[in-house]
């Protein structure tokens, strides 16, 4: 009966045990946990001529769709347990010397804006190691880089507007004081210059420009912050980013990728592209012929998606093509023309999307048990002589 008891509890143990680490296992599974994840491999197709960088150009049709799954974030603070998009389209072409990838996903608004406590803005990202290590799906780490190209909504906003969005759009009917400007003109501040009328004047402006405040009044663009800096419109909706690891996201010095995004019938398509070689050594660097991995995160600023709140997907092969390539016909990109390329060789060649999990689970049992004996034996009753 005793040996009964002991074979119902080690046996409750266990199946607790699977119970609290199969979470955390079917995470890693899905996240692919390390470079080469089971996904399916995405084609990156050659072609000859630009790329376009609108996504409704007839060339990204040439180009075969994977649907690539994904999942909520639930590995790190702050979590995602109920994601609205749950796949995403990616295609993939390239000339020899730009790459780029068109992205396609459902989600019921178009969420552009971030400017209060309560928006968030849609956006979607394309992460790739800067390697050939096998590298963290969660932000790379020490020694194996990622690299991001993360594309945001509202900077798509600002670029199509020629203008940044700002208080002003979020709040039409606030109030301000006076802002100083650079201007000759006086306003009817003394001593004070501006625009003619003043700010606040609404016959002369509605709005406040950005550009015409004096940069000692903007501590984060006097400061030189690339997110406070407003002295040129926009030119991309893309932020290049590199990470080694959770809290070491750092936007790049170099900001090359360009792109563009549009919402029509409850769809997205973003096009993200950028050269495959670069002078920026924390760059990825891509060659033709040569297979790496590449995975995708995608926010629906609808359903309050921010930073680690988002839907992520597993690593996936990225087979860049070579050859002669298919012809870019309407493609009415900015991107220079092929050139020959090389061949390099494999890249992520997949691996056991099971054994992780496996693992995790395995040592959660063992651990489960060995605490539980410790503390029977503890707990045992000692027979005094």
């Amino acid at each position: 009966m005793e040996k009964v008891k002991k074979t119902v509890l080690l046996g409750s143990v266990v199946l607790l045990s699977i119970l609290v680490f199969s979470p955390v296992a079917s995470q890693a599974q899905i996240l692919g946990t390390f470079s080469g994840g089971d996904g399916p491999k995405i084609r990156s197709i050659a072609i000859d001529g630009d790329l376009p960088i609108d996504p409704t150009s007839s060339v990204w049709g040439k180009a075969p769709a994977v649907e690539v799954k994904v999942m909520g974030q639930n590995i790190t603070i702050p979590i995602l347990f109920n994601p609205t998009v749950s796949t995403v389209n990616v295609r993939s072409i390239n000339n020899g010397t730009w790459i780029g990838w068109m992205l396609e996903w459902s989600d019921p608004s178009d969420s552009f804006m971030a400017l209060s406590t309560n928006q968030f803005r849609d956006a979607i990202a394309v992460v790739v190691p800067t390697t050939d290590a096998k590298t963290f799906i969660a932000m790379g780490g020490p020694g194996t880089p990622v690299n991001i190209l993360h594309w945001k909504a509202d900077w798509q906003w600002d670029v199509d507007n020629g203008r940044y969005l700002d208080r002003q759009d979020a709040y039409p009917n606030m109030a301000y004081d006076l802002y100083v400007g650079d201007k000759e003109t006086k306003t009817t501040g003394e001593g004070f210059q501006g625009i003619e009328g003043g700010y606040n004047d609404p016959a002369h402006n509605s709005r406040v420009p950005v550009e015409d405040i004096n940069k000692l009044y903007l501590p984060g663009s006097a400061a030189g912050n690339t997110f406070s800096t407003r002295d040129h419109p926009r030119q991309t909706p893309i932020e290049e980013l590199v990470a080694e690891g959770f809290g070491t996201l750092t936007p790049q010095q170099s900001q090359d990728s360009v792109g563009k995004g549009v919402y029509d019938d409850g769809m997205w398509k973003v096009v993200m592209a950028r050269k495959m070689v670069t002078e920026d050594p924390t760059d990825a660097k891509f060659q033709r012929g040569k297979n790496t991995d590449i995975a995708v995160a995608v926010w629906d600023g609808g359903n309050r998606e921010v930073n680690g709140r988002k839907a992520v997907a597993l690593w996936h092969t990225l087979a860049i093509e070579g050859g002669s390539g298919i012809s870019a016909g309407d493609g009415g990109g900015s991107m220079p023309p092929t050139d020959s390329g090389t061949s390099g060789g494999g890249g992520g060649d997949g691996g056991s999307g099971m054994l992780i999990p496996a693992i995790i689970i395995g040592v959660g049992a063992v651990v489960a048990a060995a605490i539980f004996y410790a503390a029977r034996r503890k707990a045992a009753p000692t027979i005094s002589k």
